[in-house]
């Protein structure tokens, strides 16, 4: 019995002592990388700040095994949270903060002690394969090209063959619409004019128009790779591009929206009187001119007002046979949005099935039209196909800003509701304009099937879409969602159409249920029209760049948070839409530095940077419809640590906008010890990077020690102690000559040292930095292999 009761004593001491308990039993994270090929090495650092240059560094490296992406972070004891760093080694050199490839894993802290019986997943995408895609030729994408004319127009030609002649059917006349057509257009586009141009261009507007304006010509615009990895075509960035030569006032880039939506009545009102006469047709023109989601974009300088109106010009051209007509909005809409490419497959979709049992001819003579329409598609898809896997990654890395998923109801109701054009208050009420489209397309089937299959199959697509959204971010955004509202422009008019449809029917029984559904969703789409144009909808950036214009000081410096768009934008609003580079690298420009941003570094790191006194913070929260389009989370994380390790200095809020000014610490007592005495070392990469000040947005010791001209700052020494001697030691692998370096306006004292030199001067701190800038002769560039520069201070 004593045997057995201290052989489960033993047993006992050691579960406990093999079990986790806290950080000190516990020193592992483990990890695995979703998507991860093992094409580059993959190494994952954590790290105790989001501050990469702060004292205490990396607290674990770990190398993600490539035939699994699995990896084993051992963490010293006692951690209580850390940040993941991941970084694709294209350069194939080893771990290292500093790689071109470096991002945060997630962007919150990580508590160990919350994982330690759990693998966290990590989704990287095709990250790999961009980057060779990238780097790949033409070829490929050619052949495939080629592989998809051949198939469309060869099995084409067999079926057009096949398919026997006939005249095209006299088109029935429309009935006219007379002035009311175009009072119905005018009241529902006149309030868009309302304060069109009193806010500054919001992400998605000025993602736009920087296309548009950055490259040199129009034909590099036409193959710029930073567009097509946008996936945007580029005929609506060249339209902003025509525009933008004649004024960049936000009020004439938003017109071309307003006029689109006012011509939408017209192929809108063809389409519903097609059916139902003059009455139908005005109502599809009203509902189609009030939708939340077209009144919105139809004064916003974006294409998808112009959407709207090639979706309902080429079901009209469809319905009415007008096939050249057809060709041209198809093509032209493909080259706005690449939604358009969905759009003629549902109408392809609706016209062969119409011709199954009904018009062979009107099917030949369709497919002849596709004909006509697929040239100039197959031609640039050479162009989108080789960048496509790019722009998957480019989202998969901007996913990390993403809301965090509501859950599918909560998503799905919300979007249906704002599509839909039911207040998002009572979405509860979401079907009701389904089944008033459902209705009408029962009642269409009779009366003109062509019509009814069309206005059915987008109406379908629309609903498609709304799933399709939630699957695709749940299965490419790690999770998360985005609120694409602007996506469903091109099914509208058709819903639109189905919708008046289905009022026009209900007139039929009875006149009081007709005018009380079209007043009650009438109700629904003016209560958030009214919003659109009588609250704020975009970020008050221009009250944002007065305060900064009229309170800036020399040394200043800016930048955006949540992530570097907003940062261009922010630079676009400051230099009053004529910034001298649209890509926003940031520089220095009449003593205000920026917009820096987190390029292979942090925000944090940088705006502990000792060439800026002070620091303004931008810190975006874009809204539409009530819902946001990023996570303020991370904002709101990376506010929380300038507080605690900047001095606050102020804080303004604007819609959708908030501004807070820091000065920047000095921070000597952790650079002087206690003796007084300090120490630059270039070959610590990270902790030595704030007190480069020319080299503000790179953390390459290897670039300050390839430059002949290294200017350095550092904070003066605590007071009490009015004289420092600074010592600059170089080895170079050989004897040093006096020649060898210079201090401008210093009298240097040379001791030549085994494989280098020495050189000292003495300096009397006048404020509060030490400032110099060293210079070395082109020879001690070329052979030096470290420089250490020491501080006494008496």
């Amino acid at each position: 019995m004593t045997r057995i009761v201290l052989i489960l004593a033993c047993f006992t001491s050691l579960a406990a002592f093999a079990t986790p308990t806290g950080a000190e039993g516990s020193p592992y994270l483990k990890g695995r990388l979703q998507g991860y090929r093992g094409l580059y090495d993959f190494h994952i650092a954590a790290l105790p700040s989001r501050d990469m240059a702060a004292a205490d560094g990396v607290l674990a490296w770990a190398t993600a095994d490539r035939s699994t992406g699995k990896f084993d972070l051992m963490l010293p004891p006692h951690t209580e949270q850390v940040y993941l760093v991941g970084q694709l080694d294209l350069e194939r050199m080893g771990p290292r903060l500093n790689g071109s490839m470096t991002f945060f894993l997630r962007k919150l802290p990580i508590q160990p002690q919350s994982h330690l019986n759990e693998r966290l997943l990590f989704d990287l995408g095709d990250m790999e394969m961009a980057f060779i895609t990238r780097d790949a030729g033409w070829s490929r994408a050619i052949w495939l090209t080629i592989g998809i004319a051949v198939l469309i127009f060869g099995v084409g030609f067999l079926w057009v063959r096949r398919l026997p002649r006939s005249p095209a059917p006299s088109r029935t006349p429309i009935e006219p619409a007379g002035r009311w057509l175009w009072i119905v257009a005018t009241v529902t586009t006149v309030p868009l004019l309302w304060g069109i141009g009193s806010e500054a261009p919001e992400l998605l507007e000025f993602t736009y128009l920087h296309e548009g304006l950055r490259p040199k010509n129009i034909l590099s615009l036409l193959t710029d790779p930073i567009s097509s990895e946008l996936s945007h075509p580029p005929l609506w960035p060249l339209l902003l591009r025509m525009m933008a030569a004649i004024s960049r006032e936000e009020w004439w880039l938003r017109s071309l929206s307003v006029c689109a939506h006012f011509a939408m009545a017209c192929p809108i009102y063809r389409l519903g009187a097609a059916a139902g006469g003059r009455r139908m047709g005005l109502t599809a023109a009203l509902v189609a001119g009030l939708l939340p989601v077209t009144f919105y974009y139809g004064r916003d300088a974006t294409p998808y007002a112009l959407l709207a109106l090639v979706s309902s010009t080429a079901a009209m051209a469809a319905v009415e046979e007008r096939w050249r007509l057809f060709s041209a909005t198809l093509v032209l809409g493909f080259f706005c949005h690449y939604t358009v490419a969905v759009l003629g497959f549902s109408i392809g979709l609706a016209l062969f099935s119409a011709s199954i049992r009904g018009d062979k001819g009107r099917y030949r003579r369709a497919l002849i039209a596709f004909g006509w329409v697929c040239p100039l598609p197959l031609i640039w898809s050479v162009h989108f196909i080789r960048t496509f896997l790019a722009s998957g990654m480019s989202t998969r890395l901007m996913s990390l800003d993403y809301l965090p998923d509501p859950g599918f109801a909560e998503y799905v109701t919300y979007f249906a509701s704002i599509v839909l054009g039911v207040p998002p208050e009572i979405r509860i009420f979401a079907p009701l304009p389904l089944l008033v489209a459902g209705v009408g397309i029962v009642w269409l089937w009779r009366r003109h099937r062509v019509l009814a299959r069309l206005a059915g199959l987008q109406l379908l697509m629309l609903v498609v879409y709304v799933l399709f959204v939630h699957a695709m971010y749940m299965s490419f955004a790690a999770g998360r969602v985005f609120y694409a509202y602007r996506w469903s422009s091109v099914f509208l008019p058709a819903v639109a159409v189905a919708i008046s449809a289905g009022i026009h029917r209900f007139g039929m029984t009875s006149m009081w249920l007709r005018r009380s559904t079209l007043g009650l969703m009438l109700l629904g789409f003016l209560i958030q029209d009214a919003r659109v144009i009588t609250t704020p909808q975009r970020p008050g950036q221009w009250q944002m760049a007065d305060r900064i214009q009229t309170e800036r000081e020399a040394e200043d410096a800016f930048t955006a948070l949540p992530a570097v768009y907003y940062a261009q934008l922010m630079n676009y609003t400051l230099a009053e839409r004529e910034p001298s580079d649209l890509l926003a690298w940031p520089k220095w420009v009449d003593g205000l530095y920026g917009p820096f941003h987190a390029r292979n570094t942090t925000i944090e790191t940088l705006t502990r940077h000792l060439a800026f006194r002070r620091i303004w913070v931008a810190v975006y929260d874009e809204q539409m419809f009530g819902t946001r389009k990023f996570d303020p989370s991370t904002s709101a994380h990376q506010i929380e640590w300038m507080h605690a390790n900047l001095e606050p200095d102020g804080h303004w809020d604007y819609p959708f906008l908030s501004l807070y000014r820091f000065k920047v610490p000095l921070d000597a007592e952790s650079f002087w010890d206690k003796l007084g005495m300090a120490r630059l070392d270039f070959s610590e990469e990270m902790t030595l990077f704030r007190y480069f000040p020319q080299y503000l947005h790179t953390q390459e010791t290897g670039l300050i020690r390839s430059a002949t001209d290294t200017k350095i700052r550092v904070p003066a020494p605590p007071s009490g102690r009015v004289n420092v001697m600074v010592s600059i030691e170089l080895m170079l692998g050989r004897d040093a000559t006096a020649d060898d370096l210079s201090v401008a306006g210093q009298s240097l004292r040379f001791e030549p040292v085994v494989g280098g030199g020495r050189w000292e001067f003495n300096t009397t701190p006048t404020g509060p930095f030490i400032e110099f800038t060293v210079q070395r002769s082109e020879g001690a560039t070329k052979d030096q292999r470290n420089t250490v520069i020491r501080f006494e201070a008496e």
